[in-house]
Protein backbone atom coordinates (compact mmCIF):
# COMPACT_ATOMS: atom_id res chain seq x y z
CA UNK A 1 0.00 0.00 0.00
CA UNK A 2 2.58 2.13 0.88
CA UNK A 3 4.37 1.80 -2.14
CA UNK A 4 1.14 2.63 -4.48
CA UNK A 5 0.76 5.49 -2.60
CA UNK A 6 4.32 6.54 -3.32
CA UNK A 7 4.30 6.26 -6.88
CA UNK A 8 0.76 8.57 -6.77
CA UNK A 9 2.20 10.70 -4.84
CA UNK A 10 5.41 10.74 -7.65
CA UNK A 11 2.94 10.90 -10.79
CA UNK A 12 0.91 14.21 -8.66
CA UNK A 13 4.66 15.85 -8.85
CA UNK A 14 5.15 15.27 -12.18
CA UNK A 15 1.82 16.43 -13.52
CA UNK A 16 2.98 19.49 -11.17
CA UNK A 17 6.30 19.67 -12.58
CA UNK A 18 4.93 19.67 -16.08
CA UNK A 19 2.60 22.47 -15.51
CA UNK A 20 5.48 24.72 -14.18
CA UNK A 21 7.50 24.43 -16.87
CA UNK A 22 4.70 25.08 -19.68
CA UNK A 23 5.19 28.80 -21.33
CA UNK A 24 3.51 31.08 -19.15
CA UNK A 25 0.88 33.77 -21.03
CA UNK A 26 1.67 37.21 -21.30
CA UNK A 27 0.72 39.19 -18.18
CA UNK A 28 -2.62 40.55 -18.15
CA UNK A 29 -4.73 43.02 -15.98
CA UNK A 30 -6.68 40.42 -14.81
CA UNK A 31 -6.14 40.62 -10.49
CA UNK A 32 -4.29 38.01 -8.43
CA UNK A 33 -7.57 36.75 -6.88
CA UNK A 34 -9.22 36.21 -10.53
CA UNK A 35 -6.07 34.07 -11.80
CA UNK A 36 -5.84 31.91 -8.44
CA UNK A 37 -9.12 30.75 -9.01
CA UNK A 38 -7.95 28.56 -12.39
CA UNK A 39 -7.11 25.63 -10.37
CA UNK A 40 -7.11 23.28 -13.47
CA UNK A 41 -4.06 23.01 -16.18
CA UNK A 42 -4.22 20.62 -19.40
CA UNK A 43 -1.21 17.97 -18.99
CA UNK A 44 -0.47 14.78 -21.17
CA UNK A 45 -2.27 11.97 -19.95
CA UNK A 46 1.09 9.91 -19.40
CA UNK A 47 1.48 11.86 -16.34
CA UNK A 48 -1.35 12.56 -15.34
CA UNK A 49 -2.56 10.56 -11.35
CA UNK A 50 -4.57 7.74 -11.60
CA UNK A 51 -8.02 8.78 -11.81
CA UNK A 52 -10.73 8.25 -13.93
CA UNK A 53 -10.95 9.52 -17.60
CA UNK A 54 -14.10 11.39 -16.96
CA UNK A 55 -12.19 13.39 -14.14
CA UNK A 56 -9.83 14.71 -16.43
CA UNK A 57 -12.11 15.51 -19.07
CA UNK A 58 -14.06 17.58 -16.64
CA UNK A 59 -10.79 19.28 -15.75
CA UNK A 60 -10.37 20.48 -19.43
CA UNK A 61 -13.61 21.34 -19.46
CA UNK A 62 -13.52 23.96 -16.78
CA UNK A 63 -10.60 25.34 -18.12
CA UNK A 64 -12.28 25.59 -20.91
CA UNK A 65 -15.22 27.42 -19.78
CA UNK A 66 -13.19 29.59 -17.27
CA UNK A 67 -10.93 30.93 -19.98
CA UNK A 68 -14.18 31.49 -21.93
CA UNK A 69 -16.11 33.60 -18.86
CA UNK A 70 -13.07 35.31 -18.31
CA UNK A 71 -12.74 36.67 -21.82
CA UNK A 72 -16.37 37.76 -21.29
CA UNK A 73 -15.55 39.87 -18.10
CA UNK A 74 -15.12 43.37 -19.87
CA UNK A 75 -18.21 42.89 -21.37
CA UNK A 76 -19.79 41.78 -18.05
CA UNK A 77 -18.94 44.97 -16.71
CA UNK A 78 -19.74 47.23 -19.06
CA UNK A 79 -23.19 46.17 -18.59
CA UNK A 80 -23.30 46.46 -15.12
CA UNK A 81 -21.97 50.21 -15.47
CA UNK A 82 -25.01 50.77 -18.02
CA UNK A 83 -27.54 49.10 -15.54
CA UNK A 84 -26.37 51.62 -12.60
CA UNK A 85 -26.83 54.56 -15.07
CA UNK A 86 -29.79 53.45 -16.27
CA UNK A 87 -31.18 52.64 -12.24
CA UNK A 88 -29.87 56.07 -11.27
CA UNK A 89 -31.80 58.54 -13.52
CA UNK A 90 -34.60 56.92 -12.38
CA UNK A 91 -33.78 56.74 -8.54
CA UNK A 92 -30.68 58.77 -7.82
CA UNK A 93 -30.04 57.67 -4.15
CA UNK A 94 -30.39 53.68 -5.48
CA UNK A 95 -27.35 51.57 -5.31
CA UNK A 96 -27.14 48.62 -7.55
CA UNK A 97 -24.78 46.18 -6.78
CA UNK A 98 -24.05 42.30 -8.28
CA UNK A 99 -24.84 39.23 -5.99
CA UNK A 100 -25.46 35.36 -7.73
CA UNK A 101 -23.18 33.38 -10.33
CA UNK A 102 -21.25 36.50 -11.04
CA UNK A 103 -19.84 37.46 -8.15
CA UNK A 104 -19.47 33.62 -6.92
CA UNK A 105 -17.07 32.11 -10.12
CA UNK A 106 -19.88 30.22 -10.76
CA UNK A 107 -21.30 31.80 -13.83
CA UNK A 108 -21.33 30.23 -17.80
CA UNK A 109 -19.82 32.53 -20.46
CA UNK A 110 -23.20 32.87 -21.93
CA UNK A 111 -25.59 33.30 -19.19
CA UNK A 112 -26.77 36.69 -17.17
CA UNK A 113 -25.03 38.81 -14.34
CA UNK A 114 -27.56 39.18 -11.52
CA UNK A 115 -27.70 42.96 -10.67
CA UNK A 116 -29.58 43.82 -7.33
CA UNK A 117 -30.72 46.80 -6.97
CA UNK A 118 -31.80 49.01 -3.39
CA UNK A 119 -33.99 51.09 -2.60
CA UNK A 120 -35.97 52.60 1.03
CA UNK A 121 -39.24 52.50 -0.52
CA UNK A 122 -40.57 50.08 -3.11
CA UNK A 123 -43.54 50.82 -5.34
CA UNK A 124 -45.59 47.95 -7.00
CA UNK A 125 -44.70 49.84 -10.36
CA UNK A 126 -41.30 49.57 -10.43
CA UNK A 127 -40.84 46.65 -12.40
CA UNK A 128 -42.92 48.72 -15.23
CA UNK A 129 -40.77 51.75 -15.03
CA UNK A 130 -37.58 50.63 -14.73
CA UNK A 131 -38.84 47.94 -17.83
CA UNK A 132 -39.90 51.32 -19.90
CA UNK A 133 -36.74 53.25 -19.18
CA UNK A 134 -34.53 49.89 -20.08
CA UNK A 135 -36.29 49.47 -23.69
CA UNK A 136 -34.98 53.25 -24.31
CA UNK A 137 -31.72 52.22 -23.85
CA UNK A 138 -29.35 51.85 -26.91
CA UNK A 139 -27.43 49.18 -25.61
CA UNK A 140 -30.62 46.98 -24.95
CA UNK A 141 -32.84 44.96 -27.56
CA UNK A 142 -36.01 46.45 -26.64
CA UNK A 143 -38.22 43.33 -27.21
CA UNK A 144 -36.12 41.49 -24.82
CA UNK A 145 -36.98 43.58 -22.15
CA UNK A 146 -39.66 40.97 -19.69
CA UNK A 147 -41.19 41.36 -16.38
CA UNK A 148 -41.44 38.18 -14.20
CA UNK A 149 -44.20 39.68 -11.51
CA UNK A 150 -45.34 36.30 -10.56
CA UNK A 151 -41.71 34.93 -9.26
CA UNK A 152 -40.97 34.30 -5.58
CA UNK A 153 -38.42 37.13 -6.37
CA UNK A 154 -39.98 39.43 -9.40
CA UNK A 155 -37.08 40.70 -11.82
CA UNK A 156 -36.71 42.15 -15.16
CA UNK A 157 -34.81 40.01 -17.30
CA UNK A 158 -33.08 41.35 -20.88
CA UNK A 159 -30.64 40.55 -23.31
CA UNK A 160 -28.14 43.32 -24.07
CA UNK A 161 -26.74 44.17 -27.90
CA UNK A 162 -23.90 43.55 -29.95
CA UNK A 163 -20.97 43.82 -28.87
CA UNK A 164 -21.59 42.75 -25.66
CA UNK A 165 -24.63 40.24 -25.96
CA UNK A 166 -25.15 39.53 -22.19
CA UNK A 167 -28.51 38.73 -20.01
CA UNK A 168 -28.74 40.39 -17.55
CA UNK A 169 -31.32 40.23 -14.72
CA UNK A 170 -32.45 42.72 -12.69
CA UNK A 171 -34.05 42.40 -8.86
CA UNK A 172 -35.02 44.64 -5.92
CA UNK A 173 -33.84 44.22 -2.92
CA UNK A 174 -36.75 43.58 -0.19
CA UNK A 175 -37.53 41.46 2.78
CA UNK A 176 -37.20 37.90 0.80
CA UNK A 177 -34.02 38.56 -1.36
CA UNK A 178 -31.19 37.67 0.00
CA UNK A 179 -28.91 37.75 -2.90
CA UNK A 180 -25.97 39.90 -0.96
CA UNK A 181 -26.13 37.46 2.00
CA UNK A 182 -26.54 34.20 -0.46
CA UNK A 183 -22.39 35.56 -2.22
CA UNK A 184 -20.94 34.86 1.34
CA UNK A 185 -22.43 31.33 2.28
CA UNK A 186 -21.52 30.23 -1.74
CA UNK A 187 -18.05 31.56 -1.20
CA UNK A 188 -17.92 29.35 2.22
CA UNK A 189 -19.07 26.51 0.06
CA UNK A 190 -16.32 27.03 -2.38
CA UNK A 191 -13.70 27.33 0.33
CA UNK A 192 -14.81 24.33 2.11
CA UNK A 193 -15.63 21.81 -1.00
CA UNK A 194 -13.28 21.91 -3.74
CA UNK A 195 -15.19 19.56 -5.99
CA UNK A 196 -18.32 22.16 -5.71
CA UNK A 197 -16.63 24.79 -8.49
CA UNK A 198 -16.25 22.14 -11.31
CA UNK A 199 -19.27 19.76 -10.47
CA UNK A 200 -21.48 23.15 -10.57
CA UNK A 201 -19.79 24.13 -13.82
CA UNK A 202 -20.65 20.74 -15.32
CA UNK A 203 -24.31 20.41 -13.85
CA UNK A 204 -25.29 23.89 -14.81
CA UNK A 205 -24.45 23.63 -18.20
CA UNK A 206 -25.88 20.25 -17.99
CA UNK A 207 -29.64 21.66 -17.12
CA UNK A 208 -29.33 24.83 -19.41
CA UNK A 209 -28.53 22.72 -22.24
CA UNK A 210 -31.85 20.85 -21.74
CA UNK A 211 -33.95 24.24 -21.21
CA UNK A 212 -34.31 23.33 -17.67
CA UNK A 213 -32.25 26.23 -16.10
CA UNK A 214 -35.15 28.72 -15.37
CA UNK A 215 -36.90 28.49 -12.17
CA UNK A 216 -39.99 30.74 -12.93
CA UNK A 217 -40.31 28.43 -15.74
CA UNK A 218 -40.71 25.34 -14.01
CA UNK A 219 -36.83 24.78 -13.81
CA UNK A 220 -33.87 24.22 -11.80
CA UNK A 221 -32.32 27.66 -10.14
CA UNK A 222 -28.37 28.10 -10.08
CA UNK A 223 -29.44 28.17 -6.39
CA UNK A 224 -31.24 25.27 -5.76
CA UNK A 225 -28.87 23.56 -8.11
CA UNK A 226 -25.92 24.55 -5.43
CA UNK A 227 -28.07 23.07 -2.80
CA UNK A 228 -27.86 19.77 -4.01
CA UNK A 229 -24.73 19.60 -5.19
CA UNK A 230 -23.21 20.76 -1.39
CA UNK A 231 -25.16 18.57 -0.27
CA UNK A 232 -24.18 15.78 -1.92
CA UNK A 233 -20.34 16.34 -1.18
CA UNK A 234 -20.82 17.14 2.59
CA UNK A 235 -22.17 13.59 2.90
CA UNK A 236 -19.48 12.48 0.62
CA UNK A 237 -16.95 14.36 2.69
CA UNK A 238 -18.58 12.93 6.04
CA UNK A 239 -18.59 9.01 4.76
CA UNK A 240 -15.15 8.96 3.54
CA UNK A 241 -13.71 10.35 6.84
CA UNK A 242 -15.92 7.40 8.91
CA UNK A 243 -14.93 4.83 6.72
CA UNK A 244 -12.48 1.63 5.97
CA UNK A 245 -9.67 4.31 4.27
CA UNK A 246 -9.41 1.70 1.36
CA UNK A 247 -13.44 1.04 0.27
CA UNK A 248 -15.89 3.15 1.40
CA UNK A 249 -19.48 2.94 0.39
CA UNK A 250 -21.69 6.40 0.04
CA UNK A 251 -25.20 6.45 -0.08
CA UNK A 252 -25.16 6.28 -3.74
CA UNK A 253 -23.66 2.44 -4.09
CA UNK A 254 -20.80 3.64 -5.24
CA UNK A 255 -17.30 2.01 -3.82
CA UNK A 256 -14.95 4.78 -3.72
CA UNK A 257 -11.26 3.99 -3.21
CA UNK A 258 -8.68 6.17 -1.26
CA UNK A 259 -7.46 7.20 -4.35
CA UNK A 260 -10.67 8.45 -6.09
CA UNK A 261 -11.70 10.52 -3.57
CA UNK A 262 -11.06 13.51 -4.94
CA UNK A 263 -12.22 12.71 -8.34
CA UNK A 264 -14.55 14.96 -10.16
CA UNK A 265 -16.09 11.88 -12.45
CA UNK A 266 -16.68 9.98 -9.27
CA UNK A 267 -18.62 12.44 -7.57
CA UNK A 268 -20.26 13.72 -10.64
CA UNK A 269 -22.04 10.21 -10.81
CA UNK A 270 -22.16 9.51 -7.49
CA UNK A 271 -24.70 12.64 -7.94
CA UNK A 272 -26.53 12.12 -11.01
CA UNK A 273 -27.56 8.37 -9.02
CA UNK A 274 -28.42 9.44 -5.26
CA UNK A 275 -30.63 12.35 -7.05
CA UNK A 276 -31.95 10.29 -10.28
CA UNK A 277 -32.14 6.70 -8.06
CA UNK A 278 -32.27 7.08 -4.24
CA UNK A 279 -33.14 10.71 -3.20
CA UNK A 280 -36.75 10.94 -2.28
CA UNK A 281 -38.36 14.25 -2.48
CA UNK A 282 -41.60 13.16 -0.79
CA UNK A 283 -39.60 12.52 2.70
CA UNK A 284 -36.35 14.50 2.96
CA UNK A 285 -36.21 17.68 2.18
CA UNK A 286 -32.82 20.18 1.35
CA UNK A 287 -32.37 24.09 2.20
Amino acid sequence: VEVTQLQNTVRELQAAVFALQQPKPPPSSTSTSTRSNNLFVSVPASVLPPKTKLHWDICEFVTHLQAETHSRLAAHTAVSRFCVSAVQALWPRAQVRPYGSFVTGLSLPSRCVGVLEGRNAIKETWQQHLARKLRSESWVVPESVKTIPNASIPIITLVTTAPYHVRLDISFEGPGHNGLATNDLVHSFLHQLPALLPLMLVLKTFVIDRGLGVAYTGGLSSYALLLLVTRFLQEFEVTNRTCHPEAVSTQCNLIVSSQSRTDFGTMLLGFLYFYGSKFDPRQTGIR
